[in-house]
């Protein structure tokens, strides 16, 4: 969410916080934890917006067939924003976990940036534990991780 002001930080702060309380996300808690209702609990990160050049989502097991040697990333020029709402269809690049080799037919990521990614993703996993969705915006040659969940 790009706001700028101390009120309009304020005001996505309290929508972030009280999405937490929605029926969704309740849903989602009980699914993970079936039998418990364990209370609730979110941080909100605020940090400076990536003005991206190119953006999008990054699986690290294929979301279609759970296979876990692939990595899929999907890339849209500017933000990612269009891509994450379903307004859009970002250009598909799956690798190879074992070899780094692209696997997909049209990239157009450029190499060191989806080298970045391939890196992140294998972090991020590590670090969780398990499969990630993990949206993500490259700027000024660096990859930067915006979000990441199971």
């Amino acid at each position: 969410m790009n706001v700028e002001g101390e009120e309009d930080v304020v005001a996505a702060v309290r929508a972030c916080w009280a999405s937490l309380w929605t029926a969704r996300a309740a849903d989602y808690r009980l699914r993970r934890q079936p039998g418990r209702t364990p209370e609730p609990v979110m941080a909100v990160l605020v940090m400076p917006m990536v003005d991206a050049r190119r953006a999008g989502v990054l699986f690290t097991a294929d979301p279609v067939t759970g296979r876990r040697d692939r990595i899929t990333v999907d890339a849209v020029e500017g933000l990612g924003e269009a891509l994450v709402s379903g307004h859009t269809t970002g250009v598909t690049h799956v690798v190879d976990r074992t070899d780094g080799r692209l696997l997909s037919e049209r990239p157009s990521l450029p190499t060191a940036e989806l080298d970045q990614l391939v890196r992140l993703a294998d972090r991020v996993e590590a670090l969780f534990g398990g499969p990630q969705d993990i949206e993500w915006a490259c700027a000024g040659g660096h990859c930067w991780l915006l979000q990441a969940r199971p």
